[in-house]
C-alpha cells in the first residue's frame, strides 16, 4: 500500500516543501522580532533599574542635606542671642546679699551658655571669684567675689553674658 507521500507528485512534494520552508522563515522572522522585542525590554527594564537606583541615592543625598541642615541649625555652631550687663560696683560687709538674680530675655536652657568677667582681683587665695549661673530660661544668678580672710561679698563691677545658639 502506498503512502499519501508515495502519491504525491513530484511538483506537488516540491510546493509543500516551498510552504513549509517559507513558513519556518516565517517563524525564523517572528523569532527575530520578538528576541529584539525581548532585548528592548531587558534593555528597559535595566535602565529603569539604573533610574530607580539613581533616584534611591539623590533622595538619599536629599535626605543626608536635609539632617546636615538640621544639625548645623541644632548644633551650637551659630549663635542666635547675646544678652550681656553688669551688676554692683560696691564693696558690701557682711550683711550685703550673696547673690543678685538678673532677668534676661528667655533662652533655651539646653542651647544657652553664661559667661562672667570680674574686675575684682582673684589673685589672694582668701578670695573665692565671682561666678555665674543659669537659673531658668529667664534668669542668671551671680555671685560675688567673697572675701573669706574679711568675711565680706566684694561687688565690684561683675560683666555677665548670655549666648543662646540654635
Amino acid at each position: 500500500m502506498a503512502t499519501i507521500i508515495d502519491l504525491a507528485t513530484k511538483a506537488m512534494q516540491d510546493a509543500i516543501k516551498t510552504i513549509v520552508d517559507a513558513t519556518k522563515t516565517d517563524v525564523d522572522g517572528i523569532k527575530t522580532v520578538v528576541d529584539g522585542i525581548k532585548t528592548k525590554t531587558d534593555t528597559i527594564d535595566t535602565r529603569t533599574n539604573t533610574m530607580n537606583t539613581n533616584i534611591n541615592t539623590i533622595n538619599t543625598n536629599v535626605n543626608t542635606v536635609k539632617n546636615d541642615v538640621a544639625m548645623i541649625k541644632g548644633s551650637l555652631g551659630a549663635v542666635k542671642s547675646v544678652q550681656r550687663g553688669v551688676v554692683g560696683s560696691a564693696d558690701y560687709s557682711t550683711g550685703a546679699p550673696n547673690a543678685i538674680n538678673v532677668t534676661i530675655s528667655a533662652v533655651n536652657v539646653a542651647k544657652t551658655m553664661v559667661m562672667i568677667t570680674s574686675s575684682i582681683s582673684t589673685e589672694n587665695s582668701n578670695n573665692r571669684p565671682s561666678y555665674i549661673q543659669l537659673t531658668n530660661a529667664t534668669t542668671i544668678t551671680i555671685y560675688p567675689q567673697y572675701t573669706l580672710s574679711s568675711n565680706y561679698y566684694n561687688w565690684g563691677p561683675t560683666y555677665w553674658q548670655v549666648v543662646e545658639f540654635y
